[in-house]
């Protein structure tokens, strides 16, 4: 048997990629878990979803990095057959998983950017003020609560006064969003792609190992004949 081919090669630059891409998506959902818990999504009707299934993304990232290492792993041992059924498994699973957390992360990322884009001065101010002190210093936010208790030398023009047309960090926030929803979706499309071919890379490595495994038991069999 062979101890390195063309599908070893492709199956590990294949797995390669994907290991990259499973950096991707844990350092962007990393990075809006972090976000989350100083309160950017806190204005949403649905922050405590978005913010679990951030969660549920750090963990998938972890998952695809595991999975493309038991990829290098079997691509470099072709003795190992195994370890590459193992990685058929990881790949299977990690497939349907990227898809349903990613797609529906930036579901909710996208309702909640129309939510916030949508929002008027006085929906601003009946929020809690926990949420508005919570964005009040990353997206300079006003968290008055009355004419006595303005934050900071703002004017209308700001959204701190009950007469502003917008918030004052709305043009902030919804510019986030549309970059964690632009990231994510790139993040989930360039995952599934490479899971893809390395299923496919998977497939053509496992067909051949089974070839040459047919081959030499055949090889055995007409030498035991003679």
């Amino acid at each position: 048997m062979a101890p390195f081919s063309f599908a070893n090669a492709w199956l590990a630059l294949a797995n390669g990629l994907l290991l990259l891409c499973g950096i991707i998506l844990t350092t962007t959902a990393g990075t809006g878990l972090r976000a989350g818990k100083q309160g950017t999504l806190a204005l949403g009707s649905n922050s405590i979803k978005v913010h679990n299934m951030y969660i549920g993304l750090v963990v998938m990232g972890i998952f695809i990095l595991f999975t493309s290492l038991t990829g290098i792993v079997g691509s470099i041992s072709p003795a190992r057959a195994r370890f590459l059924a193992f990685h058929s498994v990881c790949l299977t699973i990690g497939l349907i998983c990227v898809l349903t957390f990613g797609i529906y992360t930036a579901g909710r990322v996208a309702l909640d950017y129309r939510i916030i884009y949508n929002m008027s001065v006085s929906d601003w101010m009946g929020k809690s003020i926990a949420s508005r002190k919570s964005l009040y210093k990353p997206y300079h936010c006003c968290s008055f609560t009355g004419p006595g208790d303005w934050l900071g030398p703002y004017d209308v023009s700001l959204g701190c006064h009950p007469e502003s047309k917008r918030i004052g960090c709305q043009d902030a926030l919804t510019e986030y969003l549309a970059g964690r929803f632009k990231l994510l979706v790139a993040a989930t499309v360039l995952t599934t792609f490479f899971l893809l071919v390395c299923m496919i890379a998977t497939g053509a490595v496992a067909r051949r190992r089974a070839r040459e495994r047919a081959a030499l038991f055949s090889q055995k069999a007409r030498i035991t004949r003679f």
